[in-house]
């Protein structure tokens, strides 16, 4: 079963520009993966991270090489991190509020505050 989840800019007018991804959305798995051993923690990364409207996963080249055949080359979009966005389309949407974000059916919310580090939100504690 999936976890889906979003990753978000929070924008300075209180917005949130976000990509609604569909696997692998569970905090012991995507705040390492964005803090930490990903390398997500800069500006640039997460405009160049939240680049669609969704995907289905956020994908390492080490992942790849011990899964090979996995995933269709032609689906991949690669990242300036070395990782890769898994099937993404459309163009980030800009949502109104937190609530506006987990209207989307999601069950966590990843915010780049722009202070270095990515925050978490459970809907389930909502």
């Amino acid at each position: 079963m999936s976890t889906r989840s979003m990753v978000a800019i929070k924008q300075k007018d209180g917005t949130y520009l976000g990509m609604w991804k569909h696997w692998d959305g569970y905090p012991s798995y995507m705040m390492p993966l964005l803090n930490d051993y990903g390398n997500f923690c800069s500006d640039k990364l997460a405009k160049e991270l939240v680049q669609f409207g969704e995907c289905e996963s956020i994908i390492s080249q080490e992942y790849l090489d011990t899964h090979k055949g996995m995933y269709d080359e032609n689906e991949l979009t690669p990242l300036s991190n070395g990782y890769y966005i898994y099937y993404g389309s459309d163009y980030p949407v800009i949502y109104e509020s937190v609530d506006d974000c987990f209207s989307e059916d999601i069950e966590y919310l990843y915010v780049w505050t722009g202070r270095y580090r990515w925050a978490v939100i459970d809907g389930s504690a909502r």
